[in-house]
Parts: C-alpha cells; structure tokens; sequence
C-alpha cells in the first residue's frame, strides 16, 4: 500500500506540473525517478493494457487528481506569485542535473554527446524564444474534435520529452488557452455534453502521444543511451531558463520590488531541498528492492 501511495503522490506531481507553460512533466519525472519506467510502460500499453492499468493505476489517479488541482488551484499561485512558484520547480530541476551527468559520464563523453548535449540546448532555447501563437477558437464541431486529438498527442508526446514543455508547445500553436478552458470548463460542469466530448478527444490524443513517443524514446535509447542522456542533460540544464523567461513573458513581476528577489531566493532553496530529499527516498526504495532480490536469490 505504502508503493501505491508514493505513486500517487508522484503522479499528483506530475499532474501539478503538466499544465503549466515552460514546465517539463519528463524533467520531474527524472526527478521522482521514474522517467525510464514511464517510458518502459507507456511504450508497452498497447500490449500488456491489463498489466499497464495494474502497475500504473494508482499514478494514473494521482496524475488527473494533479491536473484537476493544478487547474483550480497553480494557476492562481502563478498568476499572484509567478517567479516565487517558478523558483521552487527550478530547484527541484537543478537537483536532477548531477544525477543525469553520472549517467553520461559512466556512458563515456565524446564528440557525439557533447554535439547532443549543445544542440538539444540550443533547440530548446529556439522553441522557448519563439512567439506565441494566436489563440484558436475550439467548438463542438468535426474539426475541433479532431484538432483536440492532434493538440493532446502534440502536447503529452513532448511534455514527456525532459526539458520540453508540452503546455509551451501548445501555447505556440494556439491551442493552450483555449484547451485550459474546456478542462475548466469540465470541472465546473459548464457546457457539459459539448466541453466533455472535447476533453474525451483530447485525452484520446493524450495517450496517443504517450505511447508513440515513448516507443521511439525507447528505440532511440536501445540503438545510442549515452547520445538520448547526454540529450537530456542539455535539456534539463536549459529548462531552467525556459522556466524562468516563459513565466516573466506571461506574468506580471514586480522586479522593483526587493521581497520579490528575496523569497524567490527561499523558494529556490526549498526547491532544492525538496528534491534532495525525494532522491535520498528513491535510494532507500532502490536499496530495499536490492535487498529483496538478494534475499529471493539466497532462498
């Protein structure tokens, strides 16, 4: 019961971050330690879907319960404390890089992975400067129900990418706000048969986009590890900035204001803290199944 809970609360986490514009929901979950078996999972769904709602049901319901508060509740922080809130998820991104560098660096650096690690920087730089797109309008109609299935896919297959915002990606293409606002709409039952049936779309594009792009993680990792690290390296080491650069253009900040600064600061260290210690629990769960193994193995 205890694993089931600590799924949840992952999840839930993850839920808080996948709607919010420069977060990567693929950083965190390196971060909670559980990126290479989304991945795993999410690329064998479609075989195993029995298997798949066994293992993961529990981070599932804790995902939604994420995204349902996120909605109701983040979007009001952000939009009153943005650089503080910004500055805790920063801090719990900065504690992932040291983690992923090991994994380069046991893989061995060359040519090939310094090139990843400067070119997934720089694209990730590209995408956070581009300009928003326009807002499109979304109606019950062929056409929305089919662009809600593109934009959920788009989304969930690049938020899974560590680094890269999938709310960012639909905010340049037009289609953040206005899917924000049936999800809203959802929880609040306004227009329910029509925002329902939306929202139904978009998830069907959700895990679609899940499963493709952790298929083709999958492969590319099976074909070159250290060249998909040593990507992910220069991704998570560039969120920060897309962080940071998305929430000012967004957000109002009184930069003149020192307290701004100031418990921005507390925040970062908070942040850092928090995932210091998440990672020290991941050990002992790593230490513990270890524990186990060998213990089957001597009986």
């Amino acid at each position: 019961m205890k694993n089931k809970l600590i799924d949840f609360f992952k999840g839930f986490i993850l839920g808080l971050d996948s709607t919010i514009p420069g977060f990567s929901m693929g950083t965190l979950a390196i971060l909670l330690n559980i990126y290479d078996r989304m991945i795993e999972d999410f690329s064998d769904a479609p075989k195993h879907p029995i298997k798949f709602l066994k293992k993961d049901f529990f981070m599932i319901i804790g995902l939604l319960v994420g995204l349902v508060a996120n909605i109701l509740s983040i979007s009001y922080i952000l939009s009153h404390f943005p650089l503080q809130a910004v500055c805790f998820f920063v801090g719990l991104v900065l504690c992932s890089i040291p983690k992923t560098f090991r994994t380069v660096k046991d893989y061995g650096i060359k040519f090939k992975e310094v090139l990843c690690f400067i070119v997934a920087i720089g694209v990730l730089v590209f995408v956070t400067l581009l300009n928003a797109g326009e807002s499109q309008e979304v109606t019950l109609s062929p056409l929305s129900l089919i662009m809600m299935v593109v934009v959920g896919s788009i989304g969930s297959g690049t938020m899974i990418i560590p680094g890269v915002s999938g709310s960012m990606i639909m905010m340049a293409i037009g289609y953040y706000e206005p899917t924000i606002q049936v999800i809203g709409n959802v929880i609040k039952f306004n227009n329910f048969g029509a925002n329902i049936a939306l929202f139904g779309c978009f998830l069907v594009g959700v895990l679609l986009g899940l499963i493709l792009v952790s298929k083709l993680i999958k492969f590319v990792q099976s074909k070159s590890p250290s060249a998909v690290y040593s990507t992910i390296l220069g991704l998570l080491v560039g969120s920060p900035f897309a962080m940071i650069y998305l929430t000012s253009k967004k957000y109002e900040i009184d930069f003149s204001n020192p307290w701004v600064y100031i418990v921005s600061a507390i925040m970062l260290v908070l942040g850092i803290i928090a995932g210091i210690y998440i990672n020290k629990l991941d050990k002992k769960k790593e230490a513990y199944k270890e524990e186990i193994k060998k213990d089957e193995c001597l009986e």
